[in-house]
């Protein structure tokens, strides 16, 4: 959070850090919190040279105070960003996938995604 003060507080520190690094890159963008969040936007600046990745079906760390809402509010913010949805699961089973996304499906904020995977059932869940 002091990072953000410093550069709202101090333009030319941020144009300085805007300059340098040109291109944001984000992983496991989905556990970010707001604090991270804003630091990405200020660095971001007006170029919007951003690209994350991240799963909102995975987010596990609010107790680390992620915010689930950056993800969800990307597009809003970067109304001009593409976004990709990888569907293909390589690990898990039909069966496995089927009922989690029974699960993950009671949650009304997000998009919906067909996971699908080649892989068979070896054992029958209980």
């Amino acid at each position: 959070m002091k990072t953000v003060e410093l550069f709202r507080n101090h333009l030319q520190i941020l144009n300085r850090y805007q300059s340098r690094y040109l291109h944001i890159l984000v992983d496991e963008f989905q556990d970010t919190n707001i604090a991270q969040y804003m630091l990405i936007k200020q660095l971001a600046g007006k170029r919007h040279n951003i690209c994350v990745v991240g799963d909102p079906d995975q987010s596990i760390y609010s107790w680390r105070f992620a915010d689930l809402r950056n993800i969800l509010s990307f597009e809003k913010d970067y109304p001009e960003a593409k976004v990709v949805f990888l569907e293909q699961n390589y690990r898990s089973t039909k069966t496995i996938l089927e009922v989690a996304s029974d699960v993950i499906s009671a949650n009304v904020q997000r998009k919906p995604k067909n996971l699908c995977t080649h892989l068979r059932l070896t054992k029958k869940l209980r």
